[in-house]
């Protein structure tokens, strides 16, 4: 068994915290959310893992975001944002975009050396190894920037996507040395099912209060 990082572990405990947090739809979710992130990305810059870091970013930026958004309450009777389906228009941009989202950004991974090169950074051999994985790399990142988006409007949706990503990230970190990380991903589906489940009775009962 690998030693562990201190980070990792650090890391894996925010951002289990947040998973919960947030399947029982407490706001708090968020700030846990954005401890969680940084010390998530001091640790995949360690693994070559670059597409993690502009994704990161965003999530702290969808986390101060969505501290505003939950405000009130669960619902309409407290003022807050309740949780929804997506439309069907809704899902159709939400594929198409992750694909070109996924292409364009792996394709940037794949040949980062060369782009650094291309903006002047002649040595970037030297100093910048080549991305591991860019496109399932790429692919993690895309879909979690888009799932996490639906997580904030409390779409109920993103509990679903986020079982495909994180069935991705397993491999991703176990084939870096991760294993922790590799571990929270299993974790997560788990709590995935379990965040499903606790949004759907709050549609449910949203529901019936909607035809009541």
């Amino acid at each position: 068994m690998p030693a562990l990082h201190p980070v990792e572990i650090f890391a894996v405990l925010f951002l289990l915290a947040y998973v919960l947090l947030a399947a029982r739809e407490s706001r708090w979710c968020w700030p846990v959310s954005i401890i969680g992130v940084i010390l998530y990305s001091i640790r995949a810059v360690k693994v070559q893992l670059y597409g993690e870091i502009p994704l990161q970013l965003y999530y702290v930026a969808v986390s101060v975001y969505a501290w505003f958004a939950w405000k009130g309450g669960k619902g309409k009777k407290g003022k807050g944002l309740a949780v929804s389906r997506m439309t069907h228009r809704q899902w159709v941009l939400f594929l198409g975009s992750g694909t070109a989202l996924t292409l364009a950004y792996g394709y940037f991974l794949d040949h980062i050396v060369e782009s650094a090169q291309f903006l002047g950074w002649e040595n970037a051999a030297g100093y910048l190894p080549p991305s591991a994985y860019p496109y399932a790399d790429a692919f993690t990142t895309a879909f979690s920037f888009l799932a996490t988006w639906l997580q904030a409007r409390k779409k109920i949706e993103n509990w679903l996507i986020w079982l495909i990503v994180d069935s991705v990230y397993i491999a991703l970190w176990s084939l870096r040395g991760g294993y922790f990380f590799a571990l929270l991903s299993l974790l997560y589906l788990g709590l995935s099912v379990y965040g499903y489940r606790k949004w759907r009775v709050s549609l449910r009962q949203a529901s019936l209060s909607a035809s009541s």
